[in-house]
């Protein structure tokens, strides 16, 4: 039954395969009952018997066909066992057991999970017995750190450190070690941080304008006259000198106040429906007028400030750069890093030995976080302190990583976004400038592409005419700007584009190292453009790093207090002279003066002797 094979399935096994021999054996000898030796098989119906071999007569036509050589006897019909269905032999084995139970299935042996790491280790060029570390005589705390696979150790610095031959439990002092971090029961006091609520100041809104028939209302001409009192220019030299980017005339400055009192699009509107006398305008609106007439004067004045603030900016963005570099060449360069990784490595082996989190081929770098908060059983020092000691007894000077990592803080303080963004608003800005200043006259570029509209009709929109197409750069180089900017502003549109060239080529290299770097730590960052994240790691380590270089001293035994001579007991004086008053000072009495008078003179004695002996 079912339940039975279920019970013991080998006995069931056993049965069956000796059923099965005791079936094929009557088989057979039925076989050989129905063809004794000798006697030749019967043809199979419906076929004459072919003639002897060696009589050389071929069968007459229609006879049956010989069975080929090598075949042999073909089983003749009646008892015996008929053949499968298809002429096809199945392969020799066990039929399935009765009741419908298909065989028990292969196991086939897969390999163990050190097996694997065995084969990842041997691709990698690293021994398994590298993380090999002695055995605890005691319980130890626990590192609870976040390891890496051996299939994510590929191009990160663990191989490095695994392949290096050095011998990291020779000087190890086991004993000190486990005295310093065995498991003690401590109670774990959480730490509770405190929400910071940033309160902002709330921003004003400004007072909607009101439209009314004069053509700006009295408020706002009141700040723009104040704003242009405060211009050395008179009103008709500061729109020319606007018009022609005169810098030497506006300073940034000046540029910064117009561009405060710049006039609005809804105002220049307002102005140039005016249909009555300039003249008649007051003031300020005489101003905005003048303005409305260089469609190009808003972009002058800011391009005017670009010009102006472009040395700062682009050397700003250049030595930010140059501190990721310098930042990302320390990490990945440093020998004494190296070490300590290494040291960490091993010891975190050691205290986790006999544990799932054990034998670990690397860990995450916030596992470095951890270390100072495992202090040691006299509280003297904790974890990342002592893989210091550890480093100074083998001739290594942890202080060397705050040398070689001196740019990591620095860096941590570099917005990416913000380098990002400015190095692309200066490309498009000089991309802009270029498009305008750089450009051919319209006319010559009608000329030049053979416009049927020349001069007269054609607007010089890339939509009908793309050759006429303000957009259309200089592709002679000349200093000849459309609408006749200064020599100086063309020069500076050649020479920007050279630079910031250059900063963008340096900023991919910058990006590529750093994703050298955090493919070499293991770092699994959310953004790899986010260089501060990175860096905040790193910046963190070394805030908690500088005091587990200190150096525990000892604290000195306190030197026990000199016995006071009877002389230099202070006797208070008596409150009214009488002894027996409340309040009056106890003298000694002459016996008790002798005797310790005898007292002080056998420890004098006492001390010269020790005094001569040690002499």
């Amino acid at each position: 039954s079912p339940d039975e094979i279920a019970k013991n399935p080998s006995a069931v096994s056993r049965a069956l395969k000796k059923a099965l021999k005791e079936d094929a054996k009557k088989k057979k000898d039925e076989v050989t009952e129905s063809h004794p030796s000798g006697v030749g098989v019967p043809p199979p119906p419906g076929a004459e018997v072919p003639p002897p071999p060696g009589t050389g007569i071929p069968p007459p036509p229609g006879a049956g066909i010989p069975p080929p050589p090598g075949e042999g006897v073909p089983p003749p019909p009646g008892p015996g066992v008929p053949p499968p269905p298809g002429g096809v032999i199945p392969p020799l084995g066990l039929p399935p057991p009765p009741g419908g139970l298909s065989p028990p299935a292969l196991i086939v042996k897969t390999k163990s999970k050190e097996e694997k790491e065995a084969e990842e280790l041997e691709k990698l060029g690293i021994k398994t017995n590298t993380i090999d570390t002695p055995t605890p005589q005691r319980k130890m705390k626990r590192l609870h750190w976040d390891t890496l696979d051996v299939k994510s150790l590929k191009d990160t610095i663990f191989v490095e450190l695994l392949k290096d031959e050095e011998d990291e439990d020779a000087q190890f002092d086991t004993s000190g070690f486990e005295a310093a971090f065995g498991a003690i029961v401590a109670t774990a006091k959480k730490k509770g941080a405190k929400a910071k609520k940033n309160a902002g100041a709330k921003g004003k809104k400004a007072a909607e304008k009101k439209k009314k028939v004069s053509l700006l209302d009295s408020k706002r001409t009141r700040n723009v006259l104040i704003a242009v009192s405060r211009i050395k220019l008179k009103q008709d030299d500061l729109v020319n000198a606007l018009a022609n980017m005169d810098r030497d005339a506006l300073d940034s400055e000046t540029l910064r106040r117009v561009q405060g009192i710049f006039p609005t699009s809804d105002e220049l509107n307002t102005i140039r429906k005016y249909k009555g006398d300039p003249e008649n305008l007051a003031e300020v609106e005489r101003l905005f007028l003048a303005m409305s007439k260089d469609k190009l004067i808003k972009q002058k004045i800011l391009w005017m400030l670009f010009i102006n603030d472009f040395p700062s900016i682009i050397q700003e963005s250049k030595d930010k750069i140059k501190t990721l570099d310098s930042a990302i060449n320390g990490l990945t360069s440093s020998k004494s890093l190296k070490t300590l990784l290494r040291t960490i490595l091993f010891l975190g082996n050691y205290m986790n030995a006999g544990s799932k989190k054990g034998r670990a081929y690397g860990f995450k770098l916030k596992t470095l976080m951890q270390l100072s908060g495992i202090k040691s059983a006299d509280k003297k020092t904790n974890l990342l302190g002592y893989a210091a000691q550890n480093m100074r007894k083998k001739g290594d000077d942890p202080a060397q990583i705050l040398d070689d990592l001196k740019d990591v803080e620095h860096a941590s303080r570099v917005d990416s976004k913000h380098l990002v963004n400015e190095i692309m608003r200066m490309r498009n800005t000089v991309k802009q400038m270029i498009s305008k200043v750089l450009a051919k006259p319209l006319k010559d570029r009608q000329k030049k592409s053979g416009c049927p509209e020349y001069a007269d009709k054609c607007p010089g929109s890339s939509d009908r005419h793309p050759g006429c197409s303000e957009e259309s750069p200089d592709a002679s180089g000349e200093p000849q700007g459309q609408n006749g900017f200064p020599p100086d502003v063309v020069a500076f549109c050649k020479q920007a584009e050279e630079e910031i060239g250059e900063l963008h080529k340096s900023f991919s290299a910058t990006k590529e190292s750093f994703a050298k770097m955090c493919k070499l730590f293991a770092l699994d960052l959310s953004d790899k453009t986010v260089f501060e994240e990175a860096f905040r790691i790193w910046s963190d380590f070394l805030r908690v790093f500088k005091p587990a270089l200190i150096i525990p001293k000892a604290k000195p035994k306190p030197k026990p207090k000199p016995k006071k001579r009877l002389s230099e007991i202070k006797v208070k004086p008596d409150n009214k002279g009488d002894p027996g008053a409340k309040g009056a000072s106890k003298l000694p009495t002459v016996p008790a003066i002798a005797e310790s008078d005898a007292k002080a003179t056998a420890d004098g004695e006492k001390n010269g002797k020790v005094s001569e002996k040690n002499g």
